[in-house]
Formats: structure tokens, C-alpha cells, sequence
């Protein structure tokens, strides 16, 4: 049986994903505080940590995690080590913050799209839009170093699949159901855990070299799969009509 979360509070500015401003993080915050997420109230100190955390989510981003240094970042964000040392203990509580908090954003961004009361096909293609232009941001080597280099940031990650992202799409799926878009007859539990389990493989770059594939590219692939491999004859129509393409 899977358990589906409780009715969301209403967010009155649905027009406005959450961005990378700072005033953005922190409308993000309060947002995301208003869903009760878990550490939400105790992440940031104050509005310089929020702007510290995001810049230096943004540089690991582009450069990946391994190989970028507290001197690195200091240099990046244009403070001192002694600065960014107020708000963490090392680099590895860092990028646990930065985890957080991309974590935290990714929830907030999708949340708002659900909360626009589109039809599942198109809500999944919007959450696919957002997630795409958020791949095209990442240095390739910066799932494997999370991964291999970075234990604790790596649960935070593999805990938001396993929980939110979990959620999202099984509540998609029964939703395009009582839509008429997606075959009635699927496991739903079934297909989301297949869905989760090949997320990781985006990033797989024995079978994806980044030579040759983009992540998003092989994401709006694996969606489209997912989506046409569920669809009924009218969610297959929609599909078409909407031009969502590989």
C-alpha cells in the first residue's frame, strides 16, 4: 500500500519558481517551512549563511566536489576562509549544507508546479523542464563524487529519492490513472520503484559516456519512456499534441 502525503497548504504566488537570488533561497525557506520540512528552521543562521550556502552550491555545481578546495570557494564567493569557517566546521559540512539545500529547492520548485492543477502528463513534462535545465548546470563528475567522496551528502540525496521523489511520482501516476492518461491496470508501487532505480543510471557514465550523451538528454529520454510505456490511447494523444520530444 502506498501512503500518499497529506493535502499542501495553498502557495499564493504560483507564478515564480523558486530562482538563485538569494531573496529567492530565502523565499524558498519560508516556503518550504510552510510544508513542514524537516531542519528547514535551523539550516540557515541568518540571511548571510543563505547567501554563502547558495553561491557555494553554485560553484560546486560547475566545478563538482572532489577537487574544489575551502580555498576554492573562498575564492569564488570573494570572502575569507575565516568567513565561510563561522558557518561550517570543514568542507565535507559544506557540501552537506549545499546538498540540503538543492534538495530543498528541487522539493520547493516541484511542489509549486503540483500546485498548479495541471493533468499528470503535463505536470510530469513541467517537472521534467525544470529538472533538465537544472542538469544542464552540473560539472558531470559531481554525482559520482557524491557518491564516492561524500557518504553523508550522498544519504541526504538518496533519502529525498526514496521518500519525496518517491512520493511525486506515485502520486503522479494515480492521478494520470483517474485521468484516463495512464493504463489503470499498472502497479503503481511497481513502476515508481522501477522509475527510481534507473535515475542513478542517468548518471552512469559506463553506459552514458559524457562524451557522447548530455544527462538531460538521457533524463528526457527515460521520462518519455516512462510516460508512453503508461499511457493510454488518450494520454498518448496528448503526449503528441504537446510536442514533448526527445
Amino acid at each position: 500500500m502506498i501512503s500518499f502525503a497529506a493535502p499542501k497548504p495553498v502557495i499564493k504566488n504560483k507564478s515564480l519558481l523558486c530562482g538563485k537570488e538569494t531573496s529567492e533561497v530565502l523565499k524558498c525557506f519560508l516556503l518550504l517551512k510552510k510544508y513542514n520540512f524537516v531542519e528547514m528552521n535551523t539550516m540557515f543562521r541568518d540571511e548571510k549563511e543563505a547567501e554563502l550556502i547558495q553561491d557555494a552550491l553554485d560553484v560546486f555545481l560547475a566545478h563538482g566536489l572532489k577537487k574544489v578546495t575551502m580555498d576554492d570557494v573562498a575564492k569564488h564567493l570573494k570572502v575569507s576562509k575565516k568567513t565561510l569557517y563561522k558557518y561550517v566546521k570543514n568542507r565535507k559540512e559544506l557540501i552537506q549544507k549545499t546538498t540540503k539545500l538543492q534538495v530543498y529547492l528541487d522539493q520547493s520548485n516541484i511542489k509549486q508546479i503540483e500546485d498548479k492543477n495541471l493533468n499528470a502528463i503535463e505536470e510530469n513534462i513541467e517537472i521534467t523542464q525544470y529538472t533538465v535545465n537544472t542538469l544542464n548546470k552540473l560539472h558531470p563528475d559531481i554525482h559520482s563524487d557524491l557518491e564516492n567522496y561524500f557518504p553523508a551528502s550522498w544519504e541526504i540525496f538518496k533519502q529525498h529519492q526514496s521518500t519525496f521523489l518517491f512520493e511525486t511520482v506515485a502520486k503522479n501516476i494515480e492521478k494520470g490513472k483517474k485521468e484516463g492518461l495512464y493504463d489503470p491496470n499498472i502497479n503503481t508501487e511497481i513502476v515508481t520503484l522501477i522509475y527510481i532505480s534507473k535515475i542513478d543510471m542517468v548518471f552512469n557514465g559506463s553506459i552514458f559516456p559524457i562524451t557522447k550523451f548530455k544527462f538531460s538528454e538521457v533524463f528526457r529520454t527515460l521520462i518519455l519512456q516512462h510516460m508512453k510505456g503508461m499511457a493510454t490511447k488518450k494520454g498518448v494523444e496528448l503526449l503528441d499534441k504537446l510536442n514533448f520530444i526527445y
